[in-house]
């Protein structure tokens, strides 16, 4: 194979709040998980609107991986947005676990 090629893959992700799907990509950014120019050089906000267009996002062989952080992110801000309306309190165990809690 040409050295020249990459490679890319598409990792199906099913997403449909594009508010929470954008916060989710800047955190993820902010944090140095994700470099911001896997994102195409494009905006936080319309990576996001790609993604829920398209149902998945592109990326090079091997960072796959990513696509399940930003599922990981997603639901993490999900379940943050339904406490804050909900009135649940939330406590983070470990960076994957939340403990949510309704209040009396």
């Amino acid at each position: 194979m040409p050295c020249n090629k990459i490679i890319t893959n598409l990792v199906e992700i099913q997403a449909a709040n594009l508010e929470l799907l954008t916060k989710a990509l800047e955190t993820l950014i902010e944090q140095g998980v994700i470099p911001r120019y896997r994102l195409g050089g494009e905006r936080v906000k319309e990576q996001a609107e790609r993604i829920i267009r398209q149902g998945a996002i592109r990326l090079p062989a091997g960072q796959e991986y990513q696509a399940d952080l930003i599922k990981r992110e997603y639901s993490r801000q999900a379940v943050l947005a339904a406490s804050r309306k909900l009135g649940w309190q939330v406590k983070q165990k470990t960076p994957q676990k939340l403990t949510v809690t309704r209040r009396a």
